[in-house]
């Protein structure tokens, strides 16, 4: 099944200040009755959530409304947008953290609306830091983030995962 893709008609950048992320703990910890507690790897897979407001026009707001509805199912299936990952966008598979209510609209003035998400992710994008290090002496910073985007785009968008539904 292919993962659907955030509408092009639509604004997909985050409002200014109005964005948050906070990565999910991949261990997990269990006390002991005796001794030191047991801390283990639940998962490989980096994932967060992340709140964030875009401003859309009237227009752009009943093709997101739309895309909600028929493509994502009422907004319980994932999809591919591009995220802000605090100094870039990538683009990412997400999913509505409450599919009971996706997303909320207010109006903002003549032709604007809010929409406020909460989405989670699947298949953040992390490089260790003598990796980063070495890339940026060796490319540039613009460079690497560009192939990294790139990389990412290849192995978390375009081939199908073991976590497609």
């Amino acid at each position: 099944m292919t993962i659907p893709t955030w509408p092009e008609n639509c604004n997909s950048l985050a409002e200014r200040g109005s964005w948050s992320f906070k990565p999910k703990m991949q261990t997990l910890r269990s006390d002991m009755d005796a001794g030191h507690a047991r801390v283990r790897r639940r998962f490989t897979q980096a994932t967060a959530e992340i709140d964030f407001n875009i401003v859309m026009d009237y227009e752009e707001t009943e093709y997101f409304k739309s895309f909600v509805e028929y493509d994502l199912f009422g907004g319980v299936s994932w999809f591919t947008m591009p995220v802000f990952q605090g100094n870039s966008y990538y683009s990412m598979d997400v999913r509505f953290r409450n599919a009971e209510n996706p997303y909320s609209i207010s109006e903002l003035g003549f032709n604007l609306n809010q929409i406020t998400m909460q989405i989670e992710t699947r298949g953040n994008a992390l490089l260790i830091s003598d990796g980063a290090g070495y890339l940026i002496d060796l490319w540039g910073a613009d460079n690497v983030e560009d192939f990294l985007n790139r990389i990412h785009q290849v192995v978390h968008v375009d081939y199908p995962s073991v976590w497609d539904e």
